[in-house]
């Protein structure tokens, strides 16, 4: 279900509201409690048909992210090592001088 179809959708429950309050305006409280079942199930249709798309593009996201997490983590280890990173071991030290033998 695309943006345009939901929009649709929510048109479709909120005429069904419209009739239920001019009913129940107009003194036809059972047929007003009716068409406000109906305006329920539109309601709830809906919902349960868009959760997929919008479930797919919170996924969408997630596998994006993390991604880029991925991404980041390699170049900061890829700069670490090629550039001695601060805290990083190094076999490297100060020159020792011996005297005698």
């Amino acid at each position: 279900m695309n943006e345009q179809q939901l929009v649709d959708r929510i048109g479709f429950a909120e005429r069904w509201l419209d009739r239920a309050k001019r009913q129940c305006r107009d003194g036809d409280v059972p047929r007003g409690l009716l068409t406000l079942f109906l305006a329920n199930a539109e309601m709830t249709h809906t919902l349960r048909t868009a959760k997929p798309v919008f479930a797919q593009r919170r996924q969408d996201f997630a596998v994006s992210a993390f991604a880029i997490g991925a991404a980041l983590a390699l170049a900061w280890v890829v700069l670490a090592s090629s550039a001695g990173a601060p805290g990083k071991f190094t076999a490297e030290g100060p020159t020792i001088v011996t005297l005698g033998g």
